[in-house]
């Protein structure tokens, strides 16, 4: 899904963010946009890369499906489970691509992650979008979390941008 895109003009480039929640129909539509609005452009496209919560998870052996939600910071994933807008993700063992025998795959997943939040953000995801935006807004509007990540991301969007 396209995150945030951006358009230069003096130099005539363009450039969007993506995560994995369907990138390539929004790739697509990204570039067909730019194709058909502005002629002679260069599009650039960077697929989002883990950061946060979804990098503290690959780094201990899980591969969590990479989307912006997961890279925001853990408390907006707690206060997000306390309002009831998470749902358990489908197909988690052939997600994680689960084969171990003589172990559940809820102990197997439980015994690799011991923090809890992280366990949740494995196992769970965003049921409303709109909601846990709409949180995340709330929250950077009261300045409540760094949002580190998501400024990095946007300073490589911006790097590239400005480079190229």
């Amino acid at each position: 899904m396209l995150i945030a895109w951006h358009h230069s003009r003096p130099k005539n480039r363009a450039i969007g963010l993506f995560d994995d929640d369907d990138a390539e129909s929004s790739i697509n539509e990204f570039k067909e946009i730019i194709e058909n609005r502005v002629k002679n452009q260069k599009s650039f496209k960077h697929k989002m890369t883990p950061a946060g919560p979804a990098l503290e998870l690959i780094k201990i052996g899980i591969k969590v499906p990479l989307a912006i939600e997961e890279i925001c910071p853990k408390e907006i994933w707690e206060e997000a489970n306390k309002i009831g807008i998470l749902e358990k993700r489908k197909n988690l063992i052939s997600i994680y691509n689960f084969k171990e025998t003589g172990i559940t795959f809820d102990n197997w997943i439980s015994d690799k992650i011991k923090n809890k939040t992280l366990l949740m953000i494995a196992t769970h995801k965003p049921s409303d979008k709109k909601k846990f935006s709409h949180l995340v807004k709330t929250h950077i509007e009261k300045s409540t979390h760094s949002f580190e990540e998501i400024k990095s991301l946007t300073a490589i969007l911006v790097n590239k941008i400005t480079q190229h």
